[in-house]
């Protein structure tokens, strides 16, 4: 998704920037949580993103986001996600 967005939206400096940033970083599989994958679809919580969350949750590692709408829905349930959020 990232490269997806950079790619149709990126200048040619943020996508030299998302390559580099991109041969850094290990891509992992999908491995949702028990505790991510208990969460009910609503509105603000799709299964993409219960996968997402849920693969940091497994890792145990902090998932950088702007999207506080689904750390909030998911908190209302009582799932605490290990989060840094950033604006958009």
């Amino acid at each position: 998704e990232f490269e997806q967005s950079v790619g149709s939206v990126g200048g040619p400096l943020e996508k030299q920037k998302a390559a580099a940033l991109l041969a850094r970083c290990q891509r992992v599989p999908d491995q949702p949580s028990a505790l991510a994958l208990g969460l009910e679809e609503s509105r603000r919580i799709k299964s993409r993103q219960k996968i997402v969350f849920g693969t940091g949750d497994t890792m145990k590692a902090i998932t950088l986001t702007a999207n506080v709408n689904f750390v909030r829905a998911a908190q209302d349930q009582g799932v605490h996600f290990a989060v840094f959020t950033h604006p958009s």
